[in-house]
């Protein structure tokens, strides 16, 4: 009956609607009151959720409800850099390798099949997680790896040993905890995977691995330092297979801040990935291998357009795969390499005199947290209520629930002093509300 009711008033009022549900209405309440303003808490209350991530979920935000938490380009008075345009012309390119060297990390071109003994089992390891969608180019690497030692160490080996363990876990433990716990894990892992059909198997333990770091704090950058750091790119000269190159690095800056994104998603940013039309970006097989629509501020979607008609008057390519983010080897026709982007990033933070408190350049995922909390700052300031910007943060940065979003949420100084200002212009209008106070305002008090 209800279903009838919703046809018959979408009939005679002309209003499309897409489904007839009628809990659809409750989907629409709840996103009424966001955009009112008001706090997710209070939206979990009317629905009767007793978790506010669930309520989440009703918030079926469109690209104008996400474009409210798009950053505009910061702007910056233009200031003598620190170091000279010849540290970027005269470096190498930093998505370049030596010739007859292969990059840190990586493996050889010559070992592409599975040599050792348990070759066999580590293909069909891999085959299965990525019948089930899962990228697994990381454990693959790590795998080979554990592939050669034991090819070189133990060529009559058949059983999967502790020394065996021991002798590639000597390569692994050489780089920091942080990072060889995580490879430990991996083979780990593959060890409880093969044990199921070989029980002889050794299982390392984990609580013998190096254990983590407590993670580092971010630097939080302003917008005056970040237009400080694009305005450095200027130095970086052109090269014959990328004359745009510094125009290039610094639409990767401005994408990272404006816009949140993760170094991997801005890397993979194609041009078909751009719809100049609607002002936006589509970000495909994030993390957790979920898409989004990224809005762009109309700031933001101007410099886009100059960048993209530099390409053209300089006839770079400009075909739907071609990587925004273009490399200076321009025969490869890929993108930069997340290293060389750190590396240029670090190059024009030094430039431009922004540092850390250690007085070294910040991460490139710093700009992913100087983005959340210049968004949370931005509505203190305009008078917005902050609990209602979180869904549309957070669905904006690509989180599953707005409790993810607090890990970027820093309580920092600025906004310590916007928070305790709006907190006592409303506990002033409060307490004047009530006729004691009305008194002892007036002076008729005690």
């Amino acid at each position: 009956a209800v279903y009838h009711v919703l046809g018959r008033a979408s009939r005679t009022t002309g209003i499309s609607l897409p489904t007839r549900r009628f809990h659809s209405l409750r989907y629409a309440r709840a996103l009424r009151l966001m955009r009112e303003g008001v706090s997710l808490k209070a939206i979990s209350d009317v629905l009767g959720h007793q978790d506010v991530n669930t309520s989440a979920h009703y918030l079926r935000l469109d690209v104008e409800d996400l474009r409210q938490a798009a950053l505009p380009v910061p702007t910056a008075h233009r200031q003598p850099l620190v170091a000279s345009s010849n540290l970027f012309r005269g470096s190498s390119s930093a998505n370049s390798v030596r010739p007859g060297r292969s990059a840190h990390g990586t493996v050889p071109c010559r070992h592409r099949g599975w040599r050792s003994f348990l070759g066999p089992a580590m293909e069909g390891y891999v085959s299965l997680h990525r019948s089930l969608g899962r990228g697994f180019q990381t454990v693959e690497r790590i795998l080979r790896r554990l592939d050669q030692v034991l090819e070189r160490r133990f060529p009559k080996g058949r059983i999967f040993t502790e020394a065996m363990f021991a002798t590639w876990s000597r390569q692994t433990l050489r780089v920091s905890p942080d990072k060889a716990r995580p490879r430990l894990m991996c083979v780990r892992k593959f060890c409880e995977h093969l044990a199921r059909t070989q029980p002889q198997t050794f299982v390392p333990d984990p609580h013998t691995f190096p254990k983590l770091s407590a993670p580092q704090a971010p630097c939080l950058l302003s917008g005056l330092e970040v237009a400080r750091v694009v305005e450095a790119t200027r130095v970086v000269g052109p090269k014959p297979g990328n004359p745009l190159r510094g125009q290039t690095l610094q639409l990767g800056i401005l994408l990272a801040y404006c816009c949140g994104l993760r170094v991997g998603e801005l890397l993979r940013l194609r041009i078909e990935d751009i719809d100049r039309e609607r002002r936006l970006l589509r970000i495909h097989h994030a993390k957790f291998n979920k898409s989004r629509l990224v809005p762009l501020s109309p700031s933001l979607a101007d410099v886009v357009d100059q960048y993209l008609r530099r390409r053209r008057r300089k006839a770079m390519p400009l075909d739907p795969q071609s990587p925004l983010i273009w490399s200076s080897q321009a025969r490869n026709a890929r993108a930069l390499s997340a290293q060389g982007f750190r590396t240029a990033w670090h190059q024009v933070c030094r430039a431009a005199g922004v540092l850390d408190c250690r007085q070294k350049p910040p991460r490139v995922h710093d700009l992913r947290h100087s983005f959340a909390v210049e968004v949370l700052r931005r509505s203190y300031r305009v008078g917005q209520n902050p609990a209602a910007t979180l869904p549309r943060l957070s669905r904006f940065l690509g989180h599953v629930t707005p409790a993810c979003t607090h890990y970027y949420l820093q309580f920092t100084e600025q906004l310590q002093v916007i928070a305790s200002d709006r907190f006592r212009r409303h506990i002033a209008h409060t307490l004047l509300a009530s006729p004691d106070a009305r008194v002892a305002h007036n002076g008729g008090g005690r």
